[in-house]
């Protein structure tokens, strides 16, 4: 495994992070709790150390799955969670909220959830303009002082978002997508991190699954998965990503690694990433997704895939 410091932090996290979407249940198919459970302690045995989930995940679901397979260790790990997304029940429908009085009541649910005393990582999910970001950020650095929380991170935020939020606290990490079809974040977030020396935690490295090969055009998935409604499954973007896939195949077999380790590989190369966070529903999945650690693209390589990328989202 790798390990790399993660902003300003004392904190070294491991370059592969478990992401705990997909071990609720909800937007990812179907899960088996017992074997979540197993793909947890798995990582851990991995060497993983960094885990990330939200308590909008299957409305805390995640975090309680998250708990159980970290067990006793669960105080030793980098556990990270996410606040800011509510779920209207009548509407059926999500919204933002960083009110303090809300973000009071989210921290003990969370605490609660995950079973641990503080939250090495409390990071604001999306920005509410609702609310303003001093009291959103007077409410954080409250936690910090009463020891609920231990560093402050932030997730799909714009370079003014982050300047702004800055201004009355430190935030150390932010997570922001980022893969071979999807390489905006070098334009806009990246630049803005290295400004602020914050972590960048990349999440979708392998485009919702679209990277790792295994989907085509006769592809179905349950009602409720995301990925229904995704750009990467459509059979036009299918049609398009052909030249990418086979090279992606082709350097694979030239490592003996798998396209997802491939694809993976490809973010961590870039120096800006601090670590990566790759929903996970089973043991194998989590092992696959750290085949992608020790060992490095060439630079030729890296570059092909850059370009081939580009190409297709242009």
């Amino acid at each position: 495994m790798e390990y790399k410091r993660l902003g300003k932090t004392n904190l070294f996290v491991s370059r592969i992070g478990f992401g705990g979407l997909a071990i609720g249940g909800f937007h990812y198919g179907k899960t088996q709790d017992k074997e979540s459970i197993t793909a947890i302690k798995k990582a851990m045995n991995l060497g993983v150390n960094f885990f990330d989930t939200a308590d909008i995940y299957s409305f805390g679901k995640s975090e309680r799955i998250l708990s159980k397979g970290l067990g006793k260790k669960r105080e030793n790990m980098i556990v990270t969670t996410k606040v800011g997304m509510r779920w209207n029940k009548k509407r059926k429908k999500s919204y933002y909220d960083l009110s303090p009085d809300y973000i009071f009541e989210a921290i003990e649910k969370s605490l609660s959830n995950l079973k641990i005393k503080k939250i090495t990582l409390y990071q604001i999910h999306y920005p509410d303009l609702k609310t303003t970001a001093l009291d959103t950020m007077e409410a954080l650095n409250e936690l910090k002082k009463g020891k609920k929380i231990k560093y402050i991170g932030c997730s799909n935020f714009t370079p003014a978002e982050i300047a702004r939020y800055q201004r009355y606290g430190r935030i150390e990490s932010i997570q922001v997508p980022y893969n071979i079809l999807d390489q905006k974040a070098e334009k806009n977030i990246f630049p803005a991190c290295h400004r602020w020396q914050m972590g960048v935690i990349a999440f979708s490295p392998i485009a919702q699954g679209f990277l790792s090969g295994k989907y085509n055009e006769k592809t179905k998935f349950n009602k409720n998965d995301r990925r229904n409604k995704s750009k990467y499954f459509t059979l036009k973007f299918l049609k398009r990503s052909k030249p990418l896939l086979e090279k992606i195949k082709e350097i694979s077999l030239r490592y003996k690694k798998t396209a997802t380790q491939v694809a993976i590989r490809w973010v961590l190369d870039n120096p800006n990433v601090t670590c990566i966070i790759i929903g996970v529903k089973t043991p194998k999945e989590i092992k696959e997704a750290v085949g992608a650690a020790g060992w490095r693209l060439s630079k030729k390589e890296r570059n092909e895939l850059t370009r081939i990328g580009k190409k297709i989202i242009s």
